[in-house]
């Protein structure tokens, strides 16, 4: 795992996103993207060392030039971290990706590689859903917020897109809450924006 500094960059000196082929931490060689938001892109990798297939979710290069950005985003992979629980996406590591170019690393998590859909596109696809998977859906999302209280964060931005609905090995479903990435801690000032 690479080491995290404190960093801000110059503007003219920002890294690139990785694309397919490229290989990060000497390790994770991305494949494709899945997503990207305001804040960060996500990629599937495979992890060479264990040969396992994985989620890296990186800071958009842009946002280095904001210090805040770039310590929310080590305080969502630290608090992500410290989550035990099968209704949370796990954080398996954290680096900086590094370029030739550049004098800054950009900063990324691994992720569990999660494979279905969140909830947003779920109920875009098939409409209402029933009662019954309503409930199961929201306990497995409570039991996911449950563990984040118990470590005393509070997720802030719980919405359907942040809730995902992944097929297991065996065929079963599991609710994952994802993107704690405005999270606050209850026991500390803010773990990201500062308030």
């Amino acid at each position: 795992m690479s080491g995290e500094r404190s960093q801000q960059a110059d503007p003219d000196d920002l890294p690139s996103l990785p694309v397919p082929g490229d290989v990060l931490d000497q390790r994770y060689r991305v494949e494709e993207e899945l997503g990207r938001g305001g804040m960060g892109v996500v990629l599937a990798a495979h992890d060479e060392m264990l040969d396992r297939r994985v989620a890296l979710k990186l800071l958009m290069p842009k946002l280095m030039r904001s210090p805040e950005a770039v310590t929310r985003f080590s305080h969502e992979a630290r608090s992500l971290a410290r989550l035990e629980s099968p209704h949370v996406v796990r954080v398996l590591d954290y680096g900086l990706v590094q370029s030739p170019d550049t004098s800054c690393g950009l900063p990324f998590m691994v992720l569990e590689l999660l494979h279905g859909e969140d909830l947003f596109s779920l109920v875009s696809r098939e409409g209402a859903l029933s009662p019954s998977r309503v409930v199961r859906y929201a306990l497995e999302a409570c039991a996911g917020l449950s563990a984040a209280h118990a470590q005393d964060i509070v997720h802030r931005d719980l919405k359907p897109e942040n809730v995902f609905l992944a097929l297991e090995r065996d065929g079963s479903e599991c609710i994952k809450v994802l993107d704690f990435g405005i999270a606050r801690s209850r026991s500390r000032r803010a773990l990201t924006r500062g308030h």
